[in-house]
């Protein structure tokens, strides 16, 4: 009687399979180019992707783009300055949005490579404690 009680049932190979799959939180490649496409000019994709630095560096960028291209509109500086000003704002924007469309090619790379570091972390190497 003992013997029936400390015995596990062992669930079937299928349901272990669905449980790891739904504990697992993989990057969804077509939510990356959803994000990707509206908002990658401001970095939001490579946040999602756990690249926190070079998606806060395109955050940045365009945030300074704006600001400028907003005090620019606001103060409205003489001629020269505004042209600098306008051309610096121009030149940021136009960085992030190569970058975006590079990154357009590249997203498939990087939601491959997050998810395998993200499945490297949650599973313990053989040998290892838990």
């Amino acid at each position: 009687m003992q013997d029936r009680q400390s015995e596990k049932p062992t669930a079937p190979l299928e349901n272990r399979a669905s449980h790891e799959a739904f504990t697992r939180h993989d990057k969804k490649l077509w939510l990356v180019y959803v994000l990707a496409v509206p908002l990658g000019w401001l970095g939001v994709h490579r946040l999602y992707l756990r690249r926190r630095v070079t998606g806060l560096l395109m955050l940045v960028f365009s945030l300074i783009a704006l600001l400028i291209a907003g005090t620019v509109m606001v103060v409205k500086p003489d001629l020269l300055r505004a042209m600098l000003c306008d051309a610096l704002a121009g030149l940021l924007l136009l960085v992030t949005l190569v970058w975006e469309l590079v990154d357009l090619f590249l997203i498939p790379f990087m939601v491959r490579r997050c998810n395998l570091q993200s499945n490297l972390k949650q599973k313990p190497q053989a040998g290892q404690a838990v």
